[in-house]
């Protein structure tokens, strides 16, 4: 739909498309970018029901959206479509697939919790579906990855993602262009972009540089989600070691001059551990909430936290410590705490103990066997639903 409109220019199309995204990205999206609430008709479900322990956010549904929010931006040119995209991409897509590359997910829950005796969700990775479209799906996704990095209208070149990579492309007619970016992200948020034309005289052209809607305290591009308590750090953008004025353009700094080669574009991303809460509509997640770093998405696994995380209760003035661990989950940033753990003792008795809590990526969940996990935390014991027996 979103191709026809773009390709016909048919104002109802155009119209129609962009209300059925804001009733999606409004009222009907997962915190991962996940979308889908109801697996048995593989569909959305009423506004704002946003179930997280049968939360279906097929792998599917996750790469049609990056599809649909790619082709979003190509008619309007605005960040926050991009913004979604990588949500998604960081998140609720590639959670889809095991880190040996071979074991998938067809679903994508936000937690795993024991409930009758048994453990909820598509908890264990497979390596094959009677209906094969998710593994084969990815497969044919993850190689298209560095089509979305750069986008090209006329002499404007948009920066969307941060993947350290080369290019070559031409900017004005037989004039060409090497754009060369570095970064550890989505780890750090120093990037490095150079610049570098084949004329030796320079090129005129303009870069739009994305600066994520979560480096401006901006959590989602609607009212979905949003931030507890702002950024210490802001974006820094300099060109050569010189400051630019962050005036934005539809979610890009704008960056037209002459380009000579060895210009350097460096951009500072103010990576900080931050509290989300859902919008006050979404019920499944009152008093709850969820603990992101920069794109990434974090939950608990039951493998670093005692065996259990349906019974962790994590305090609203919680600090966090970062950690990367080259070691663990194919290299990680770990985010460390504690929290509070609800122990049953008995059929009318319970206790609360202090113990370290540990987050990892919730792409990189479901590696380490079958267990509990959990995205999104209750901050008051009043918020805890106990399902474990």
């Amino acid at each position: 739909m979103a191709d026809v409109a773009s390709l016909t220019n048919n104002l109802e199309y155009l119209n129609a498309i962009t209300k059925i995204w804001e009733n999606a990205f409004t009222k009907k999206t997962y915190i991962t970018g996940g979308l889908g609430q109801a697996g048995n008709w593989e569909g959305f479900g009423p506004d704002y029901e946003l179930s997280n322990h049968s939360a279906y956010c097929e792998t599917c549904a996750a790469i049609a959206s990056v599809y649909w929010n790619h082709r979003m931006f190509m008619m309007y040119g605005d960040a926050k479509y991009i913004d979604v995209l990588e949500r998604t991409l960081y998140n609720g897509l590639i959670s889809g697939i095991g880190l040996d590359g071979k074991t998938f997910n067809y679903e994508n829950p936000m937690e795993y919790t024991i409930k009758n005796g048994k453990l909820t969700g598509e908890n264990k990775r497979s390596p094959w579906f009677t209906c094969s479209c998710c593994p084969t799906n990815i497969c044919r996704f993850m190689p298209s990855i560095p089509g979305y990095i750069y986008a090209q209208k006329d002499n404007r070149v948009y920066v969307n993602l941060f993947i350290s990579n080369t290019s070559t492309m031409e900017v004005s007619p037989k004039e060409n262009v090497t754009i060369t970016q570095t970064s550890n992200y989505p780890w750090e948020g120093n990037i490095k972009i150079n610049v570098e034309p084949q004329n030796k005289k320079g090129l005129q052209y303009a870069m739009y540089v994305r600066i994520p809607g979560w480096a401006k305290n901006q959590a989602f591009p609607t009212d979905l989600y949003a931030y507890k308590g702002t950024l210490v750090k802001e974006v820094s953008v300099k060109v050569n070691g010189q400051p630019l004025e962050l005036k934005l353009e539809n979610g890009y700094i704008a960056i037209d001059r002459l380009w000579k080669k060895g210009d350097v574009i460096e951009v500072d991303l103010p990576m900080e551990v931050r509290q989300t809460i859902a919008n006050a509509k979404v019920k499944d997640d009152i008093g709850k909430i969820a603990i992101e770093y920069g794109p990434i998405v974090y939950c608990a696994e039951f493998v670093d936290n005692n065996g259990h995380t349906s019974n962790l209760i994590v305090p609203e003035k919680q600090q966090f410590q970062t950690s990367f661990q080259p070691n663990l989950l194919n290299g990680v940033m770990t985010l460390k705490g504690t929290a509070n753990a609800i122990n049953i003792l008995d059929d009318s008795s319970v206790n609360t103990t202090t113990q370290p809590l540990v987050l990892i990526p919730y792409y990189a969940r479901s590696n380490r066997g079958q267990g509990e996990m959990r995205v999104w935390f209750p901050t008051k014991i009043k918020n805890l639903e106990i399902l474990t027996e």
